[in-house]
């Protein structure tokens, strides 16, 4: 095991001491390493994730139109690729944001990025979606889309990022009190140490199970500051309203029941905060606040920090930022919709770069089946051109962080 430096990540940034070589990355097998490899992100289509709530169609409140046109805004994000071989790629990327945006999308030539919806007088479902849907069935989408309508005010989401500023202000004594034990990842505290070759993270954590709410690790919760618990269950419920319609919604889209994905998450689904802590870095050019990495969620939704940018995604073998838009939440698809979709959903790889001007923060939320709940492939997703890609499974929670830890892929491990 390599022998790992007395002083954590906040006292190196103190006294702007250069990282330990168990920081310093060393190179990448299955991404790019250059730390400063880094674009503007091209033009996202825009989602108002409000309209689907047309899609809870319980409530018999909403008519075959609405209902369509809220898919149809959907479909209009999706960028469909030729998928000759089945490789494993970087996608689905939403980002949600409060914004009044009255231009019509377009990409770097100009052209609308907005799909042109058929001509039907029919059912919402007519032949011409049902053929189109087919056809992208055998492909793999890429999602990347600007969303409004999330319903959190800039002032709570202020409020959230504040509550996790002062925790992490707090001396190392009084957040060592919620400190994780060293072979559990919920608590507060930098890498699980897995793999004597592990490159370790410029981050603190604090992670936290919110729910199933019976879960809780009560001890884990800070008492300071006083409001902790109440902003960070709000936040979550709020959040998790989101999440329920993206799954909806992105089911309805592809013509598929509305619990095709929800439903394999089980009654006892998980939820995780995680606060991340990026302390200043003397050497951004040789750390990474996180590794690249796919998430292990079926989706997560990540606050950013309202003013300093650090996170990046992999697009066509280059790094590209994502801009900090204070009011708009980063919205992820991890391996497990993957899985659930066939491939045609693919997680995005990405990273946290470090810099050595300005701290930063974010707040990430993961939703995850039942630990001993299987997921596989939808049915629906599977044919003789098209076979299942992967095998069911459960707990991949646990396989993914191992994975992370010792440089691997996950989803490459439960390929079929």
């Amino acid at each position: 095991m390599a022998s790992l430096s007395k002083k954590d990540v906040q006292e190196m940034s103190a006294a702007t001491e250069q990282p330990p070589s168990e920081y310093i990355v060393k190179g990448c097998t299955f991404a790019p390493s250059d730390n400063f490899s880094s674009s503007s992100a091209t033009p996202f289509p825009i989602i108002d994730i409000s309209l689907f709530s047309s899609l809870l169609l319980d409530s018999g409140n909403s008519t075959n139109n609405e209902v369509e046109n809220a898919l149809q805004t959907l479909r209009s994000a999706y960028r469909w690729l030729e998928a000759d071989r089945l490789i494993l790629t970087r996608l689905a990327v939403v980002r949600v944001e409060v914004m009044a945006l009255d231009a019509v999308p377009v990409d770097e030539e100009g052209r609308s990025l907005v799909l042109r919806q058929p001509e039907h007088t029919d059912s919402h479902y007519d032949d011409d979606i049902r053929a189109q849907l087919a056809d992208q069935q055998r492909q793999i989408a890429e999602l990347r889309a600007h969303a409004t309508g999330h319903g959190m005010s800039s002032s709570f989401l202020d409020k959230v990022r504040e509550t996790a500023c002062q925790f992490f202000e707090l001396p190392k004594e009084e957040k060592s009190k919620y400190g994780r034990s060293e072979n559990d990842i919920e608590g507060y505290g930098s890498d699980m140490i897995v793999s004597s070759n592990q490159v370790l993270d410029w981050s603190h954590r604090l992670i936290l199970r919110v729910f199933p709410e019976d879960e809780r690790r009560n001890n884990l919760w800070p008492d300071n500051p006083p409001n902790f618990r109440e902003t960070l269950i709000e936040y979550s419920l709020k959040v998790k309203s989101v999440m329920d319609l993206l799954y909806k919604a992105m089911a309805r889209s592809l013509n598929l029941k509305e619990n095709s994905f929800s439903g394999q998450f089980g009654e006892r689904a998980l939820m995780h905060a995680r606060f991340n802590f990026y302390p200043r870095c003397s050497r951004p050019d040789l750390v990474l606040g996180v590794k690249p990495h796919t998430d292990r969620s079926g989706i997560t939704i990540l606050l950013q920090d309202k003013q300093v940018e650090g996170l990046q995604i992999l697009v066509d073998e280059k790094w590209v930022r994502v801009p900090v838009i204070p009011d708009a939440l980063v919205v992820n698809l991890g391996d497990q919709m993957q899985i659930m979709s066939n491939g045609i959903f693919r997680g995005p790889m990405h990273r946290v770069v470090t810099n050595c001007e300005s701290l930063r923060l974010s707040v990430a939320l993961f939703h995850e089946p039942e630990p001993e709940k299987e997921i596989g492939p939808v049915d629906s997703f599977m044919d003789e051109p098209r076979p299942s890609l992967y095998r069911n499974v459960k707990n991949y929670g646990f396989i993914t962080y191992e994975c992370y830890q010792k440089g691997l892929v996950a989803i490459e491990t439960v390929k079929i």
